[in-house]
C-alpha cells in the first residue's frame, strides 16, 4: 500500500474534530489526502463531527460481514471507517483519520505505514470544550475523561504531538504542517539517471 495512514489520536475535548475539518478544507487542492467519513452509532444531529449514523444492529452485522477497515467502541458508542481506506492506500492517497489510542497498533498491524499525530490540549480547555459541546453533563464529561488508555498504546511508533491550547489557526498550521513533512519524509524516493 503505497498511501500513508495518519492516525489521528487525543483525548475527547482536545479539538480532533475542528482540526481535522480545518485542515479538510485546506488540503482539498493538495496532493492526495483522503479524510474518511467516520460511522457512529450516534444520531446524526447529536452535534460535534460530521459523521455518518449507523445502528447498533447495523453496526454488528457490518462488523461480521468485514464491512469495516477499523472499528472500536468507546463511551458506550461504536465507530468504524469506512472498508474504502485500503482502496485510498493502495493507489496513494494519503488517509488521514481520528481513531481511538487503543486502536494504534491493530491500525499498525493492518496498515502498510503508518504515522501517529497525537493532538492535546490541557485540561481546562478540554473541560471547556467538552462543556461547550452541550452532549454530556458534568457527571458524564468526568467519566468520559476517566476513560483507561493503555500506557504503552502507541508501542514502538513514534508519535508527533500538537498542542492545540492556542488559536485554532495555530494548531491547524502546525498540524498541516506536520502531515506535509511526514509525506515528504515517507514517500518513496525517485532515482534519476
Amino acid at each position: 500500500m503505497p498511501g500513508i495512514f495518519f492516525a489521528i489520536v487525543g483525548a475527547s475535548g482536545v479539538g480532533k474534530d475542528t482540526v481535522l475539518e480545518n485542515a479538510k478544507d485546506r488540503l482539498k487542492h493538495e496532493r492526495n489526502f483522503y479524510f474518511p467519513q467516520r460511522l457512529i452509532t450516534r444520531p446524526a444531529d447529536a452535534g460535534g463531527e460530521d459523521h455518518q449514523n449507523i445502528s447498533n444492529a447495523e453496526f454488528v452485522q457490518r462488523a461480521r460481514d468485514d464491512k469495516f477497515s477499523l472499528w472500536w467502541s468507546a463511551h458506550e458508542l461504536h465507530y468504524a471507517l469506512p472498508d474504502d481506506v485500503f482502496d485510498a492506500l493502495r493507489i496513494g492517497h494519503n488517509v488521514v483519520a481520528n481513531i481511538s489510542r487503543n486502536t494504534v497498533q491493530e491500525a499498525a498491524n493492518k496498515f502498510n505505514k503508518i504515522e501517529v499525530i497525537e493532538i492535546t490540549a490541557s485540561s481546562e480547555k478540554t473541560n471547556q470544550r467538552l462543556m461547550s459541546r452541550g452532549r454530556e453533563n458534568e457527571a458524564e464529561i468526568m467519566v468520559r475523561q476517566l476513560r483507561e488508555i493503555a500506557l504503552d498504546w502507541s508501542g514502538d511508533l513514534n508519535v508527533n504531538s500538537i498542542s492545540n491550547n492556542g488559536s485554532i489557526s495555530e494548531a491547524v498550521d502546525k498540524f498541516i504542517q506536520t502531515l506535509l513533512n511526514l509525506a515528504d519524509q515517507t514517500a518513496p524516493q525517485t532515482q534519476t539517471a
